[in-house]
């Protein structure tokens, strides 16, 4: 730690102190959703499908070991499941950069061990497990992203996809949607969020052998698909977040305001200084953040659709490392983005639930369209998972067979 001045001493712990405070130590909810637990789940209806949703989990927690606890956590409970299940990684599956080439010896190493520590615990799992990627998967969004996601999207198929149970969406590192119909009832979308995100001028051969070679096409593809499910529930799912109370949604801890550097090691006090980076990712950000332009002709445009078909849909996302749930109408909001790692969530807002902690989530399907969403967080290795929210969303439809 630099050396601070006696007479800071007092200012340095007090500010230290001041900004300890937010939802990493206690979950946020709002005024609808404290009371939580007092709606028991549904007894009379048939579970149908349980699906987990894990993002950002591309980091061990014990590199000897090659593991991360908050997987072997939910390995545990995704056994008492089994194959009336799927899992669903949710971008940036391998830090910092994806899986490197053959020739960088030490690096690939890592990422294969990170892949192992995140599909081994699933070795016996008889459903359904997806990948999607995210922007460290593309090369932390430079250059030869293509390259890393597919190398990426080979390993993962060759090495782990033997029993036809894994599968690495959308393929290739193209933008073509990809669509899994779950049941009658239920429809997965997987989207390639990053690929929209990048700089296409850095990627040669980027949309080659692909159906949607535009980012208008990707769009006019969507609308066709929410209007042809328009009847079922979608899942849709995309690595980066259309709402978030993190920093990649222009929130920042008064911490990160004043000790900018604190994430290098240097707790150096810069107040008004420190203010001008946040500021900055508030009011326009860069394209991995919500208030980027770029990014929300994607994130906003995929909710425009939504809104103006009327459609019932759950956008599920990473990212930003923590858990939130929004809800607006008929659209339903998760970030299951701590998988490896937290940073600083914002309390309050348009937040149902917002929580510093590593975790996952999980949905529900019932028969009759009913389905309900829970939120786990685990303390460290050999924890149990701690359910800390649940909250329906969706109501079973009536006139319909039970």
């Amino acid at each position: 730690m630099i050396a601070i001045k006696n007479k800071h001493i007092f200012l340095f712990l007090a500010l230290s102190t001041l900004v300890a405070c937010g939802t990493k130590k206690h979950p946020y909810f709002n005024a609808t959703s404290k009371n939580w637990s007092n709606k028991p789940l549904p007894t009379s209806s048939k579970l149908v499908h349980t699906l987990y949703l894990i993002g950002d989990s591309g980091e061990m927690d014990d590199r000897e070991r090659h593991t991360n606890f908050v997987v072997e956590a939910m390995a545990s409970m995704v056994e008492m499941t089994n194959s009336n299940s799927s899992i669903v990684f949710l971008g940036d599956n391998i830090y910092p950069s994806g899986l490197a080439n053959k020739q960088n010896t030490t690096m690939r190493e890592e990422g294969i061990q990170i892949i192992k520590a995140q599909l081994a615990p699933f070795k016996d799992f008889e459903g359904k497990t997806y990948m999607i990627p995210g922007n460290h998967d593309w090369n932390h969004h430079k250059r030869g992203g293509l390259e890393a996601v597919q190398r990426q999207e080979d390993y993962v198929e060759a090495n782990y996809g033997n029993k036809g149970g894994l599968f690495f969406y959308p393929d290739m590192g193209c933008g073509d949607p990809q669509v899994v119909h779950l049941n009658k009832e239920v429809v997965y979308i997987f989207i390639d969020s990053q690929w929209w995100m990048q700089s296409w001028d850095d990627e040669q051969n980027i949309n080659q052998g692909c159906e949607i070679s535009s980012r208008d096409d990707l769009m006019i593809r969507m609308k066709e698909l929410f209007m042809q499910y328009k009847n079922k529930e979608i899942i849709c799912m995309l690595h980066h977040p259309i709402k978030s109370n993190g920093n990649h949604g222009g929130y920042f801890s008064l911490k990160q305001h004043i000790f900018p550097l604190a994430e290098s090691g240097i707790w150096l006090p810069l107040p008004i200084i420190g203010s001008i980076y946040p500021i900055y990712r508030r009011v326009k950000g860069n394209k991995q953040d919500n208030t980027n332009n770029h990014n929300q002709n994607l994130t906003k445009g995929l909710e425009s659709l939504a809104k103006d078909l009327d459609i019932d849909i759950v956008f599920a996302s990473g990212h930003e490392h923590g858990l939130e749930y929004y809800e607006s109408s008929k659209i339903k909001y998760i970030v299951s983005g701590s998988g490896s790692k937290t940073s600083y969530i914002q309390r309050g807002g348009d937040a149902v639930y917002a929580r510093q902690a590593r975790g996952y989530a999980r949905i529900l399907f019932y028969k009759n369209f009913e389905s309900w969403l829970e939120f786990y967080t685990i303390q460290g290795f050999n924890e149990s998972p701690s359910l800390e929210y649940r909250v329906q969303l969706r109501v079973p439809e009536t006139g319909t067979e039970k």
